[in-house]
């Protein structure tokens, strides 16, 4: 299951680049990659700063890039699960995922310590559970548009119904959209 593997793939590559400093200090590990680290000047001597420098700035953030790619695949994990209650619960775990790649983009793992936050798990579980139960056994979603289309228009009947449906419509489209790889929404 490729959606399945790739999630995999970007937990544990959070999770490293969140413990980056630390796994240095404490186990004297890095997982930080080290070609990547020679191309852009920076040094393993670099994790043990407060900071990141530059260069491992720019390190980490083509690590980020590569999850950003991986995160189209992952997105259509709970689109491929007939279960319900599997497709809630990989929907939940894609959005934690989203939120803490979001946070490392923004924040110093040496600095201080990124991590979610309670209100970051509330919102992801409240938001991959109703998308997760609207995802379940619709498929994975079919390839985006044209290289050449620049814009589309998705299209919700939402006022005629009860609002706990129309929001959970929206954001299944929206986990849709971006399950296609699309960015600005």
């Amino acid at each position: 299951w490729v959606p399945s593997d790739a999630l995999c793939t970007v937990l544990q590559i959070l999770n490293h680049l969140q413990d980056c400093g630390d796994d240095l200090r404490e186990i004297d590990r890095v997982y930080v990659v080290g070609d990547w680290m020679e191309e852009e000047g920076a040094s393993v001597d670099d994790l043990r700063k407060e900071a990141l420098t530059p260069a491992m700035r720019r390190v980490v953030n083509r690590m980020l890039d590569g999850c950003e790619t991986m995160m189209v695949e992952v997105r259509r994990l709970p689109f491929a699960l007939k279960s319900k209650h599997l497709a809630m619960e990989s929907a939940v775990i894609v959005n934690l995922a989203d939120r803490l790649l979001t946070l490392l983009r923004n924040g110093d793992p040496l600095a201080q310590r990124v991590a979610l936050s309670k209100l970051d798990f509330a919102g992801a579980g409240l938001r991959g559970m109703v998308a997760g139960y609207f995802a379940a056994g619709k498929g994975v979603p079919g390839q985006g548009a044209d290289a050449g289309v620049q814009a589309g228009v998705v299209a919700l009947k939402s006022r005629s119904i009860p609002a706990e449906e129309a929001i959970a419509q929206s954001l299944a489209a929206l986990d849709w959209l971006r399950a296609l790889g699309c960015r600005m929404i």
